[in-house]
């Protein structure tokens, strides 16, 4: 019951009650996973990076939420200016499941946050052919990469992508503008 009072705090505020509610929680079952989750997640939401890892660092390999704590690690590390230790937390989460390419988007975005574009595009072109049926939504993947593309100098490379984003959202404006303004800038479709 407390746990489940926190869930839906959780949803609505990340306070202190929150973490009261939860903590209880996991003081009457201290092998609840779910409740080490609310409990990071709240400590996430107010920047405590490191305490909420701390947190994650208790769900064992074992649980269904350990993926998701690890994904959730990878990202608090960079927030602590510790990239190096997410970048290769993120790939080895990609090669644990070969089959999901969230890890190696994560890490393409990360990569990309500290101008190491050039991993970043190959980390996205990895993630890409783990796709089994490209979608709509995949179109941030495309331009992400397009970015990264653009940013080490290959410009066909990145125009192709740019335009392959277009065609599953052709009114997205991020896409649009980047696109735009490339080719202002070098003179094409004026």
């Amino acid at each position: 019951a407390l746990y489940n009072i926190a869930s839906v705090l959780q949803k609505q505020a990340g306070d202190s009650r929150v973490l009261v509610l939860a903590r209880l929680a996991l003081y009457l079952r201290p092998d609840m996973d779910g409740a080490k989750v609310v409990i990071a997640a709240t400590l996430e939401a107010n920047q405590r990076y490191a305490d909420a890892n701390a947190i994650y660092a208790n769900i064992p390999q074992s649980s269904p939420l350990s993926w998701s704590a690890r994904m959730h690690t990878a990202d608090n590390l960079d927030r602590l200016d510790q990239t190096d230790d997410a970048v290769k937390l993120l790939r080895t989460l990609a090669r644990e499941r070969p089959q999901r390419e969230t890890p190696l988007i994560e890490l393409g975005g990360i990569l990309r946050r500290h101008e190491r574009f050039k991993e970043a595009a190959e980390a996205y072109t990895d993630a890409l052919k783990r796709i089994d049926k490209i979608e709509p939504h995949h179109w941030v993947v495309y331009y992400a990469r397009g970015v990264s593309y653009e940013q080490t100098d290959r410009w066909p490379q990145a125009e192709a992508d740019f335009l392959k984003a277009l065609e599953f959202d052709s009114e997205q404006p991020t896409t649009l503008n980047y696109l735009g303004y490339l080719w202002i800038d070098k003179g094409h479709n004026l």
